[in-house]
């Protein structure tokens, strides 16, 4: 269906094309009327102008609401202006000066204290908690899960003991 509505459009441009030539080809004819009105200024009707002004209203209204669309800030960049203006006010409230770091703390130079600073950089910098919300809803779950399995596991003892005190009975009595 697709195909056909672009076939037919191409179609449609070749026709148009076409048209157009033959039409370009009568006015190469010279004539000095149509040298004048090519030269002259076409003055838009007074409907194409009320048209063009209106177009003109609406899409300088769709700019204005695009650029306030734009200029509303985000929660980052609403919070952003107040967490460096909390930072500054920490920095000026510290009365003693810092040393200049030499490198790396000696404990981080061995395996061990490497190990701890990264994982704790990781913890704090790069895993995603899950809210309180989201902690509740999994923990419920897995006693949900667990309660079940427990449930499961606990049947197939029972059974397996019922099992095993009919084989013994059984096997004693003969």
């Amino acid at each position: 269906m697709l195909i056909r509505k672009v076939e037919c459009a191409k179609e449609y441009g070749r026709q148009k094309e076409n048209s157009n030539r033959s039409q370009t080809a009568a006015l190469k004819t010279p004539n000095r009327k149509s040298a004048q009105a090519e030269k002259s200024v076409k003055v838009p009707a007074p409907e194409e102008q009320e048209r063009d002004k209106a177009v003109l209203a609406k899409s300088a209204k769709a700019s204005a609401v695009e650029e306030q669309r734009e200029s509303v800030p985000t929660k980052k960049e609403a919070k952003a202006p107040a967490r460096e203006e909390r930072r500054r006010a920490r920095q000026d409230t510290k009365t003693t000066p810092r040393r200049e770091s030499k490198g790396p703390p000696r404990w981080r130079n061995n395996a061990v204290g490497r190990f701890i600073y990264d994982a704790y950089y990781e913890l704090r910098y790069k895993v995603t908690w899950p809210t309180i919300k989201e902690a509740r809803n999994m923990t419920l779950v897995v006693l949900a899960l667990s309660a079940v399995v427990g449930g499961i596991i606990a049947l197939a003892d029972y059974g397996l003991h019922e099992l095993f005190i009919f084989i013994v009975t059984k096997s004693w009595h003969q």
